[in-house]
């Protein structure tokens, strides 16, 4: 994720921004959240971490226009924790990793798809 990057839609770039959010481990809120205007922060307190992205209702597609992304707390350290100590996933991007995973093979087990999912985000 860069300044100038260009992303499709508000819905993909809230995608790529939980993906992010989780290869990079740190918690995010959304500030602005709408087709035009979504402003990304982090959650550590006083992190300076800022993603904001631009459209136009006429053009389709968005682009981040500023970008930093540098983290004041040790990455990690600040994010939000489920039961076991692991990093919560959330519901939309579950689902969405589910579903890639059975467009992939129709015969994909319920067991052996929640056994990637863990070796691939663990």
């Amino acid at each position: 994720m860069g300044k100038g990057q260009k992303v499709s839609s508000p819905d993909a770039f809230r995608c790529s921004i939980w993906k992010y959010a989780i290869a990079h481990q740190f918690d995010y809120r959304l500030e602005k959240n709408c087709k035009q205007h979504t402003v990304v922060k982090c959650r550590g307190r006083g992190c300076p971490f800022f993603i904001c992205v631009r459209g136009h209702l006429k053009v389709d597609g968005m682009t981040v226009k500023e970008f930093s992304g540098d983290h004041k707390h040790s990455v990690g350290d600040e994010c939000e924790v489920g039961k076991g100590g692991k990093r919560r996933l959330r519901v939309k991007l579950l689902a969405c990793l589910i579903e890639g995973k059975i467009q992939l093979s129709v015969d994909y087990s319920p067991r052996e798809i929640m056994t990637d999912l863990d070796l691939s985000w663990a």
